[in-house]
């Protein structure tokens, strides 16, 4: 990957982290998701709401597609998650972010 971004930026391209880190994969165990092996870092399920029927609360608070949804307010989560992306993007020459799914989150 650092091969590649540097290639890029010597032809004067930029290059974007695509990142989702609000929610994990479906049908999957909590304990595999390290470090949010957790229950206590994931938001309720909320039931079977349909995603394009929930208000913006439900959206930002509860499991999206089924998906486990993380619990941004979350200290542990929110600074891991935010030094993640610091590192990532240091480590690898990122020239930006682009944060997907937006609407999924705390305001």
């Amino acid at each position: 990957m650092k091969n590649l971004i540097k290639a890029c930026h010597d032809k004067d391209i930029w290059v974007i982290l695509d990142a989702v880190p609000n929610h994990m994969a479906g049908d999957v165990p909590i304990e595999s998701f390290i470090p949010f092996n957790k229950a206590q870092y994931f938001h309720d399920d909320c039931g079977s709401i349909d995603d394009s029927e929930k208000t913006q609360e439900q959206k930002e608070n509860c499991a999206i597609w089924g998906m486990p949804d993380l619990k941004l307010e979350n200290e542990y989560v929110n600074n891991t998650l935010l030094s993640w992306i610091k590192d990532t993007i240091n480590d690898y020459d990122f020239d930006g972010v682009r944060y997907a799914d937006v609407s999924n989150v705390p305001k």
